[in-house]
């Protein structure tokens, strides 16, 4: 016997039994055309999802492992420019001189293009020539105030001719333009740079950056480019989403903190069949016997003849993805306790005059027993931090916790969009709170901007310490585009404090490092992959525990007016030699002359003499621009310190032309007389982008806006969530039949 409620249709009954199984199909028409609808609609989506996705994958990565492709105004996208380099590295002593050459080809049939890209070099590098071969054709840059070069190219540009203008943004950061080159076409910009080596630790070495870490960009955004540079010139006003559409424009707007941001955040791009590929040659000449020749990053191929070393990358070609290093050791008890280098050049006003370079390493001093420390430890947890970077930094950081004594004090800061204290002021270095740092540093993960100047006001802040030592340790990779601002907070805020940086990563921005350091009276440390970290780190804490050689002054000859830079010698630390440029007004005597250096090493007065003779072999070419680039260097710090920027420029200009280098105020520009291209064939423009630097996340590179089609995606999306919504709460929301 079965019981049965009239009121209810027995379609509706949930009784074991047919009824469920069928009772979709049983229900009216009106309710099966919805649910042809929203399956409709499902895969109608998918299908689109799909689309999208791979639209998307295409756009970003610009052709992913295959071409770059150029975007025509009409739609069609076009093979677009393939960018290779060489690199010619001659090492004499102390001194490097770099020919690096950027081919630039057009694959594609009818187009003319205007390559624009920008790339890192050495932030020490005194850039003093230019030259461009478009075919068989070699045309010599020259050097002009950065306004007029800016005009000339345009002028080229519009008229046909094919041109070449080189650029700084930054003095580690700068822009190659190619105006004009023609379908099947390749044109080659070759720039020659002089600049030393380093020396640390009984190594030498030296750096050749490949690719660019996206720097963050603080500020508030202006919404319309005025002011665009250093130099105060302008352009017409003009939103940045149409001054992007020519391509030579960067990935964000200037912004109050960074007027410049849009010149100084180049695109990036995955690996590209044909191109971002360089090829590395080395003459190294050391003037000593060495012991090894090594690269921490790449493979060598190295061949001895006499005392020279040609010097290659396994590979024939390498990917543009990360810093490439060359390091060599002398043999024991062989490494320099001095050297000197001069050139002799003849000035604009027909009096000789004599550049001097002088390296000197102080013995190091008997260990005394170790000052307790007050130790503030920064680490950078942002998002251009993602990937093997913050593994590096958190590894570095928990060792440096390690060294600390049960006497010492110490602090931990992270920082990305915001930052915060471990405590809220620098505790003893007991089992029990270290253990607490180690929990909250292994804990740490990369994401959010790069907001530094506020960790760092944090961290510079006056304590009164006693006798104790106060250093800050920064960790970061530096990506950030105020630079400025922020080495105006550290010669402010400084105090008795000092600075050392540790750069993280596999393309950190060393200028900002590096002049952190030297503003903070420290030293730069870059660790650029993880097996580094142990023995960097140590050396670095050898330093930290080590005297110091502090007060240093030089002095010369009576009646010698000699130009010395840096003018303030700075402190030295284990290890670290002292590198003193010097202009000399007339000749040298030929039996040379003598120079002493005095300071304090430890508790004890330290004096060297050291003999500077007139050079031989042509060994110290170059160290005149050498000179000149540190005098500009250090005239930029001054700005920095409150100088009259308007003063500053006319110096640095002065400087600048005199000796034929690029700087903030001038730019090399060569152009082909002969126009090319015919004034009714289009120029498209090209911003050809950075490979992403080894190891670091995709999603750790910076965006400005939300990409359209993902707009379109999340717009679909929500539509279907709605219709979905709507359909249910139809059927819902009416009474029962």
């Amino acid at each position: 016997m079965s019981f049965h409620n009239p009121r209810i249709p027995r379609r509706r009954l949930l009784t074991p039994g047919p009824y469920p199984r069928k009772a979709l199909w049983h229900r009216p028409n009106r309710w099966r055309r919805r649910l042809w609808q929203v399956t409709g609609l499902s895969l109608l989506l998918a299908v689109a999802l799909i689309w999208l996705a791979e639209r998307a994958r295409a756009s970003e990565n610009e052709g992913g492992s295959g071409e770059l492709l150029l975007q025509q105004a009409d739609g069609q996208r076009l093979p677009a420019l393939l960018l290779n380099s060489d690199a010619e590295i001659t090492v004499n002593g102390m001194v490097i001189h770099t020919r690096f050459r950027q081919s630039f080809s057009n694959p594609s049939r009818d187009a003319w293009v205007e390559g624009i890209y920008r790339f890192p070099l050495p932030d020490t590098a005194a850039i003093g020539r230019m030259t461009m071969q478009v075919g068989e054709r070699l045309i010599e840059g020259e050097i002009r105030e950065k306004q007029a070069a800016r005009q000339e190219y345009q002028q080229a540009k519009a008229s046909g001719k094919t041109a070449s203008l080189t650029e700084q943004q930054r003095p580690n950061l700068f822009t190659q333009k190619v105006a004009n080159i023609g379908p099947g076409e390749t044109v080659t910009v070759t720039l020659e740079y002089t600049d030393t080596v380093h020396y640390d630790q009984g190594l030498f070495s030296t750096r050749l950056p490949t690719t660019i870490t996206p720097r963050y960009i603080p500020g508030l955004a202006s919404g319309a480019l005025q002011s665009i540079g250093p130099d105060d010139e302008t352009q017409p006003s003009a939103t940045h989403s149409s001054l992007q559409m020519d391509g030579s424009w960067g990935w964000a707007m200037p912004t109050s903190a960074v007027p410049d941001a849009h010149e100084i955040t180049p695109p990036q791009t995955l690996k590209a069949a044909g191109s971002h590929e360089i090829r590395i040659a080395i003459e190294l000449n050391a003037g000593l016997p060495l012991q090894s020749i090594t690269s921490p990053y790449h493979d060598l191929v190295i061949e001895k003849h006499g005392p020279q070393h040609s010097i290659t990358t396994r590979s024939e070609s390498i990917p543009m993805d990360r810093d490439f290093v060359l390091q060599w050791r002398p043999v024991a008890g062989r490494a320099p306790q001095a050297a000197t280098f001069t050139e002799s050049r003849l000035e604009a006003d027909n009096q000789m005059a004599n550049y001097a370079l002088l390296m000197l390493l102080p013995p190091a001093a008997k260990q005394s027993s170790r000052l307790t420390r007050e130790t503030v430890f920064i680490i950078d947890t942002s998002g251009s931090m993602g990937g093997t970077s913050i593994e590096q930094a958190r590894a570095s950081l928990l060792l440096a916790l390690d060294r600390l004594l049960p006497q010492d004090r110490f602090n931990v800061i992270e920082f990305n969009s915001h930052y915060r204290q471990l405590f809220s002021n620098s505790q003893l270095a007991n089992p029990e709170l270290l253990q607490k740092a180690k929990h909250f540093v292994s804990s740490l993960e990369a994401g959010g901007g790069t907001e530094m100047l506020p960790a760092l006001q944090s961290a510079l802040r006056h304590h009164d310490t006693g006798e104790q030592l106060r250093q800050v340790i920064f960790i970061t990779d530096g990506s950030v585009g105020n630079e400025e601002q922020l080495f105006e907070l550290i010669d402010r805020q400084l105090g008795n404090t000092r600075l050392f940086t540790v750069g993280i990563g596999s393309a950190p921005n060393s200028h900002f490092m590096r002049k952190a350091a030297h503003f903070g009276r420290g030293s730069f440390t870059h660790i650029g992959d993880s097996s580094e970290v142990g023995a960097k780190m140590g050396e670095l804490f050898s330093k930290l525990e080590s005297p110091v050689l502090r007060n240093l002054s030089i002095h010369w000859p009576a009646g010698v007016e000699a130009q010395t830079l840096p003018g303030r010698l700075p402190d030295l630390y284990l290890g670290e030699p002292l590198l003193i440029k010097t202009r000399l007004p007339g000749s040298l005597p030929a039996n040379g002359m003598d120079v002493q250096l005095q300071g304090e090493l430890g508790h004890s007065r330290w004096q060297q003499t050291i003999r500077l003779k007139p050079g031989a072999d042509n060994q110290g070419k170059g160290i005149a621009r050498l000179w000149a680039r540190q005098r500009i260097s250090d005239l930029l710090d001054d700005k920095a310190r409150g100088a009259d920027a308007g003063e500053t420029r006319e110096q640095v200009l002065e400087l600048a032309l005199q000796h034929q280098l690029l700087s903030p105020y001038t730019s090399f520009i060569a152009v082909d007389k002969t126009p090319r291209r015919p004034v009714t064939d289009a120029l498209k423009g090209k911003a050809v982008g950075n490979l992403v630097p080894q190891g670091q996340q995709a999603l750790a590179l910076p965006k400005t806006a939300t990409n359209a089609s993902l707009n379109l995606l999340l717009g679909l999306l929500t539509f279907a969530l709605l219709l979905s919504l709507h359909l249910c709460g139809g059927r819902h929301g009416r009474r029962h039949d």
